[in-house]
């Protein structure tokens, strides 16, 4: 029998993150209802992020809710950083940069 991992602890009463989760399982099933704001198929700019990643938290760092999102693999990017998008299944490996 799978247990469901509870990420309403790190959530206030609006389902904004108060912060983020050290255990990387609690952190990994944060970041992928985070992603579900991200629609599959769309390339967003940097600042397009920072926008959605500042109304989903509360702990005032989109940048560092942003390079999670990235590195777990939730989210991948150009090089440059230019153009973003989500990915249809988290990756493995954080380098690996499927375009749409």
């Amino acid at each position: 029998m799978e247990r469901k991992i509870r990420i309403d602890p790190f959530l206030n009463d609006e389902g904004k993150i108060i912060q983020l989760p050290k255990k990387q399982a609690v952190m990994r099933a944060l970041l992928a209802s985070i992603s579900n704001r991200f629609e599959l198929g769309r390339f967003y700019t940097e600042p397009q992020i920072n926008i959605i990643c500042e109304e989903c938290q509360t702990f005032g760092d989109v940048f560092l809710l942003r390079r999670e999102l990235v590195d777990h693999g939730f989210l991948c990017r150009t090089p440059d950083g230019a153009r973003y998008w989500r990915t249809p299944d988290p990756l493995p490996q954080k380098d690996a940069n499927p375009e749409p």
